[in-house]
């Protein structure tokens, strides 16, 4: 796997704990993967596809908050549905191409 900054080959050094948030509201623990980088020297973490980078929240639960129509209720405040709904406006034309 290369590293997402220079290309250069990645190693595994470690893991670390995660808390992930079940769409049924149920929080679990997961393990992540540490790799760094042999020649920029930068740590970068393997996340699973139920996790966004910077989100505790499962992925099916921010996809079905801010979908057009929201797909179903999700067990989250409105003022969190509010940033989720602006932090996917800014990241969309990102994720088209």
């Amino acid at each position: 796997m290369p590293c997402p900054c220079c290309e250069g080959a990645l190693g595994v050094i470690g893991s670390r704990r995660r808390g992930c948030v079940r769409a049924s509201g149920e929080k679990i623990q997961l393990i992540i993967r540490r790799l760094r980088c042999g020649s920029c020297r930068r740590i970068h973490h393997e996340l699973p596809d139920i996790l966004v980078p910077y989100k505790r929240h499962e992925t099916s639960s921010i996809e079905a908050a801010v979908s057009e129509p929201p797909a179903e209720p999700v067990g989250v405040e409105e003022s969190t549905l509010r940033r989720w709904r602006h932090w996917s406006a800014g990241w969309a034309p990102y994720a088209k191409s």
